[in-house]
């Protein structure tokens, strides 16, 4: 377990977070250039486009957190964990 702000997170919930985070960057950037393709624009390096990536990924793990996606109570249930994850895509 992972001390943070006298708290222990399970190995499996940091795991999952950090899944979490690559799932979501990739999707935005399969998204982007899917966009981009479609209107015929120049795609380019992704380094241009980290940063609105990242302002992405980092409000999106937020409302999954303020949702409580990584509780205890959700990574039990996939019914619970199928809740949490509408509830957090919605905001």
């Amino acid at each position: 377990m992972i001390r943070l702000f006298k708290h222990y997170i399970p190995h499996a919930v940091v795991l999952l977070w950090l899944v979490d985070i690559v799932v979501l960057f990739a999707s935005s950037e399969i998204a982007w250039s899917l966009r981009a393709d479609q209107i015929d624009l120049n795609i380019g390096p992704i380094a241009e486009r980290a940063l609105s990536h990242s302002g992405f990924v980092a409000v999106m793990t937020t409302a999954m957190i303020a949702v409580g996606v990584y509780g205890s109570d959700a990574l039990r249930s996939l019914r619970y964990a199928g809740a949490r994850l509408t509830g957090a895509f919605a905001t």
